[in-house]
């Protein structure tokens, strides 16, 4: 683990001295109290930045994020894409925050703690605190996500169907996930990257061939999804299954990369449904 004084930094205008954190006139006192790190070189010191933080060579295309967006932010060594937003890193940073908001062991050997910002696409910020980066060779961001989607799993329910126990022809079939609930599900994180996922709708498969309905997510018993059976039987196979949309977050900020899975679909839950040619009065 690598150490050193660590400072949030700040974007300033004015025309820096030459980069020297040994220089005392590199530094200097904010209205707050604190000391803001103002040497440097604003924008191009990085030219031929690849927009993953490797820097120099040819760059192998155009980086996935507007760089120019963080360009001026004085101190930064290193500026990179992550998904669709920009981001710097102040490495080492000149100045620790409170030894007791410092977070568990580094994730590999080698990782120095530092300041990193991140912009999104829109200029605002979406990440601005104290991480981990550098050290070992770790898995790649569209790792973590594929990881952090195999951590994703939609909740357990039951299918349930109104009038219980048994049905009736031409008279409406409610349906609901009991069990489930209709907000997000977020898995386990993989070194900062989760995998989100938004309720879409239920599927539900009555079992008569008529085909698959897309609802609301429906958990309780409502007329919110609804079906008609034609024909009576001992026990139509019927089915459901949760469909969720998915989007990835590192360390809070949203990402995207190519070729990350979008849908979340629960496994398929049945109940046998036994469909009456009775006409008689159904209380709810």
């Amino acid at each position: 683990m690598t150490v050193g004084c660590a400072l949030p930094l700040a974007l300033l205008t004015a025309t820096p001295a030459a980069a020297d954190p040994a220089n005392p006139d590199c530094y200097t006192s904010t209205p707050s109290g604190g000391i803001v790190y103002v040497c440097g070189t604003e924008g191009g010191e990085d030219e031929g930045d690849d927009g993953n933080g490797n820097g120099g060579g040819d760059g192998g295309g155009e980086p996935a994020c507007d760089l120019s967006l963080v360009d001026n932010f004085i101190g930064a060594t290193d500026r990179y894409c992550e998904g669709e937003n920009a981001c710097w890193v102040n490495n080492p940073p000149f100045e620790y925050p409170d030894p007791e908001s410092w977070p568990e062991d580094p994730p590999s050997e080698g990782a120095v703690y530092v300041y990193k910002e991140c912009v999104g696409p829109d200029g605002e910020i979406v990440f601005s605190d104290y991480t981990w980066e550098g050290g070992e060779e770790g898995p790649s961001l569209e790792e973590l996500a594929q990881q952090a989607y195999g951590a994703l799993h939609a909740p357990a329910f039951s299918l349930s169907f109104s009038p219980p126990g048994e049905t009736l022809i031409f008279l409406d079939t409610w349906w609901w996930a009991e069990g489930a609930h209709d907000g997000e599900i977020v898995g386990s994180a993989a070194l900062g990257v989760v995998a989100v996922g938004t309720p879409d709708r239920l599927e539900v498969d009555p079992g008569d061939g008529s085909g698959v309905l897309s609802c609301p997510v429906t958990v309780a018993e409502s007329d919110a999804c609804a079906h008609t059976y034609q024909r009576s039987s001992d026990g139509y196979p019927a089915r459901a299954r949760l469909v969720y949309d998915v989007h990835f977050e590192q360390n809070g900020a949203p990402f995207e990369l190519p070729g990350l899975p979008d849908t979340l679909e629960s496994p398929w839950e049945g109940a046998a449904v036994p469909v009456n040619e009775s006409q008689a009065t159904v209380v709810r």
